[in-house]
C-alpha cells in the first residue's frame, strides 16, 4: 500500500516521501498512531551527514495492525501494538513480529510510546533502592520525570529532583519528588548533603552531559553508593571522573543492553502504564503532525518552557 514517511534529507530538514509498503514473512504493517521524539536522535537531526539521503528516524511508535505477513499468528488486523521498531515518523511502518507488544486495553495510543518506558523499567531495576534510602534524580526532562514517577512509591526516605529549570522541578514535585534543588542558584551538592547527612544512597543520572555526570557523583554518598547512568552519552567530550574514584561508587550503565530481558522490561513497563504509574497526560505535552517533525525536535533542543515530551501524530 501507499505510505508517507518523513525522511531526513539534511541537517534540520525533513521531506515527506511516498513509497509502497507491504509486510513480508514474519512482519506486521502498522498504521502509526504516534511516535515519540527522542533526544538520542538529536545528533542525527542537527548534523545529518548521510551520503545517500534520506534517512528515517523515529523509534518510539505505537499504532494499529493493518496487515500481517506469512507465519504471523500473534497479531491480526485491528490489534493495538507498540514496541522496538524503527522508521516511526510515518503514516505506516513495518515491524518484525517479535519486536511487538500489545497495548493494554484502556491505554491511549498517544501514551503507549513503550520504548522509553521500557528504559525506565530497566533504570528502576538497576537502581533497586532499598526501603528508607535517599534517592536523587539528576536531570528532570521526560526520562527523569518518568523515573521519579516510577520510584516514588518505593518507600524512600527522600526522592530528590535536581535540575537547573524551575518549572521542571515544579513538575517533579507534583509527580512524586519530595525535594527539588538546582534552579535557585544554590549549590545542590550542599543541599543534598545537608538533607541526607552525607549524600544520596542512589543517584540516577539522566543528563547525558559531562557536567551532569560529575554532579551525580558529587551528590552520591561515600563508599559503594549506586550511580545509575541512564543519560545517553553519545557525543565525544571530556569527563572529569575524580569523584568516581574518590567516592568508591558502583556504576551501572543502564541502557537497554544492560537489561537481562528486554521483553520482560517492555511487559513490566506496559503493565505499569495500565496501572497509572506513569503520568503520561502530564509528560506528553506536544503533538505535531507528520509535516512538522522538525518543530518537535526544535522544541526539545531549545528546552522550550512547558515542553517535556513531543510526539509525532500522523493523523493530525
Amino acid at each position: 500500500m501507499k505510505v508517507v514517511q518523513a525522511g531526513l534529507v539534511g541537517p534540520r530538514e525533513f521531506e515527506l516521501i511516498e513509497t509502497d509498503m507491504s509486510p513480508g514473512p514474519g512482519e506486521v504493517l502498522i498504521e502509526i498512531a504516534a511516535c515519540g521524539i527522542c533526544s538520542s536522535e538529536i545528533p542525527a537531526y542537527t548534523d545529518h551527514r548521510v551520503e545517500d539521503p534520506p534517512s528515517f528516524l523515529g523509534h518510539e511508535p505505537s499504532g494499529v495492525v493493518v496487515a500481517t505477513g506469512n507465519d504471523v499468528d500473534r497479531f491480526e488486523a485491528g490489534d493495538r501494538v507498540t514496541g522496538a521498531f524503527a522508521m516511526g515518523f510515518a503514516t505506516h511502518s513495518l515491524a518484525p513480529v517479535e519486536k511487538l507488544f500489545p497495548v493494554p486495553d484502556g491505554v491511549d495510543l498517544h501514551h503507549a510510546v513503550a520504548e522509553p518506558l521500557m528504559c525506565i523499567s530497566n533504570i528502576a531495576r538497576a537502581a533497586a533502592p532499598r526501603f528508607g534510602d535517599h534517592v536523587a534524580v539528576v536531570g528532570c526532562g521526560q526520562m527523569g520525570l518518568l523515573t521519579i514517577a516510577c520510584l516514588h512509591q518505593a518507600g524512600l526516605e527522600s526522592l530528590i529532583a535536581i535540575d537547573r529549570i524551575q518549572w521542571r522541578l515544579d513538575m517533579a514535585m507534583q509527580i512524586g519528588a519530595t525535594h527539588a534543588f538546582g534552579a535557585d542558584g544554590n549549590d545542590p551538592v550542599a543541599a543534598v548533603e545537608q538533607l541526607t547527612g552525607g549524600g544520596a544512597d542512589v543517584v540516577v543520572e539522566l543528563t547525558g552531559k559531562p557536567g551532569g555526570l560529575e554532579l551525580s557523583a558529587q551528590v552520591l554518598r561515600m563508599q559503594q553508593g549506586t550511580l545509575v547512568m541512564g543519560g545517553y552519552h553519545q557525543v565525544p567530550d571530556q569527563y572529569h571522573l575524580h569523584e568516581f574514584a574518590y567516592k568508591g561508587l558502583v556504576a551501572h550503565q543502564a541502557h537497554p543492553s544492560y537489561s537481562p530481558d528486554v521483553a520482560a522490561d517492555y511487559e513490566r513497563a506496559l503493565a505499569a502504564l495500565a496501572r497509572g504509574v506513569f503520568p503520561m497526560e502530564r509528560i506528553v505535552t506536544d503533538r505535531v503532525p507528520l509535516d512538522r517533525v522538525a518543530d518537535g525536535f526544535e522544541g526539545l533542543i531549545s528546552h522550550r518552557e512547558g515542553f517535556v515530551k513531543g510526539i509525532v501524530v500522523p493523523g493530525l
